[in-house]
């Protein structure tokens, strides 16, 4: 399932792929319907990275916040907690390019970091729900 994300490979080391962004844990930086290119890590990963993580059958792109020994711990920039540690090993890669509708955005205009404003959309955005929810049962 995961090789259908690369696109390009020199043997069996991918080089380049894309994965799509289905959630809001790194809204305003990713949003849901990108679609974000990543590159195997030639060089060494550093705090504040956007990586792709292989968790299990799932794939996700956050952001490195602590690096120990081999672990890496990652975290999107609008969740409480962390992401479980996971080993170097398990990174797919970094993310490069970003793409959004028809535009291709480079790293230095989507990697925004961590925002108070992302925090407060999600807020926003799960207190609707919730008057929806209830809304919808008092109409009953």
């Amino acid at each position: 399932m995961l090789e259908s994300y690369f696109n390009e490979r020199v043997g069996n080391t991918a080089l380049t792929g894309w994965v799509p962004i289905a959630g809001d844990s790194m809204w305003p930086s990713l949003k849901p319907g990108d679609r974000a290119q990543f590159q195997t890590v030639s060089a060494e990963i550093q705090l504040g990275d956007v990586v792709v993580t292989c968790t299990g059958q799932r794939l996700i792109s956050h952001r490195i916040i602590r690096i120990e020994g081999d672990l890496v711990v990652t975290a999107g920039d609008n969740c409480r907690l962390p992401d479980p540690a996971c080993n170097a090993k398990q990174i797919l890669g970094k993310l490069g390019a970003v793409e959004r509708g028809s535009k291709i955005f480079a790293p230095s205009a989507w990697n925004v970091g961590p925002k108070r404003l992302g925090r407060l959309w999600l807020r926003a955005k799960g207190v609707a729900s919730r008057l929806k929810f209830t809304q919808l049962f008092k109409g009953q």
